[in-house]
């Protein structure tokens, strides 16, 4: 539950699930991009999260950029495909 910034996900996975919060919550980003590397973000619980559209709590090179630019909501038990795109605004994680 609440804000999560700069989201470790390990280098040898290709997705990371979301368990174990106890309510809602929000990711501002994620650590360990490279460019074209592509993850997909599923949530395992009973809340809704929400990714932050470009948000500074988390280091410029890990932030999320919605195609719409506006925030991202994943729905309980949904999931999103993002890919660090190193041109995009100095590298971010888009929302595919």
């Amino acid at each position: 539950a609440g804000s999560n910034n700069n989201v470790a996900i390990p280098y040898q996975y290709d997705d990371f699930v979301i368990n174990g919060t106890t309510g809602a919550y929000d990711i501002s980003g994620f650590a360990n991009a490279r460019d074209g590397r592509q993850v997909t973000i599923a949530s395992n619980v009973g809340y809704v999260g929400t990714l932050l559209a470009g948000s500074g709590l988390s280091d410029a090179s890990n932030r999320i950029i919605p195609a719409n630019g506006a925030n991202y909501t994943l729905p309980i038990l949904g999931s999103v495909d993002l890919t660090w795109i190193a041109g995009l605004q100095g590298g971010r994680w888009a929302v595919r």
